[in-house]
């Protein structure tokens, strides 16, 4: 998400459902085209199994993102929020 104040409102979500220890969970402030595929290279995430959360905008996935996605292994499971999800599969 680029909201800082939403990344602050998902940490605490992942404090009060046991998930609060960064080397368990990431959340960055950034459009993902941006920095996806760095994050996916950064010590103690490489070779770790990563499950994906995206919630991208009405547009859909930027084609970087759905190219790191793709391309790295150790995601094991993709969740893909949309409030359009029928709209958003043609373009993803």
């Amino acid at each position: 998400d680029i909201s800082e104040p939403a990344i602050e409102d998902a940490k605490a979500n992942a404090v009060r459902n046991g998930y609060g220890d960064e080397g368990v969970t990431r959340f960055v402030a950034s459009r993902a085209e941006l920095v996806l595929a760095e994050e996916l290279q950064k010590p103690g995430v490489k070779g770790k199994p990563i499950v994906a959360v995206v919630d991208p905008a009405r547009e859909g996935l930027h084609a970087d993102v759905i190219r790191a996605l793709r391309c790295s292994p150790q995601i094991r499971r993709l969740v893909y929020v949309s409030c359009n999800p029928t709209g958003s599969l043609t373009n993803d």
